[in-house]
């Protein structure tokens, strides 16, 4: 228990060297004021119905799409299409009497 213990002391002291060494304290921040810049110049109830609008939209386009390609058919020349093999015809061993 002891063990588990100083484990975790070391991967937590581990991880706050790391992001201290990248940077990422800093980069979280700036990202947390301009997140609440945004949100003072976006009224999210507004995002949130254009989204609910535009995801339908999206989806019925795409499913189009996808009709229409599965239908779509390569054009292969005749000389790149596989040649199918003649199969094998089994040979019928006589045989033998033993008298």
């Amino acid at each position: 228990m002891v063990n588990d213990q100083n484990h975790s002391y070391i991967d937590k002291h581990d991880s706050s060297s790391s992001t201290q060494i990248f940077g990422l304290d800093e980069q979280n921040a700036k990202l947390e004021r301009e997140l609440e810049d945004l949100d003072k110049c976006v009224d999210r109830d507004t995002v949130v119905d254009l989204i609910h609008e535009i995801v339908p939209l999206l989806l019925i386009i795409k499913r189009k799409v996808e009709i229409i390609e599965v239908g779509k058919r390569k054009a292969v020349p005749y000389k790149q299409r596989r040649k199918a093999r003649p199969k094998k015809a089994k040979k019928v061993k006589p045989r033998r009497n033993p008298i």
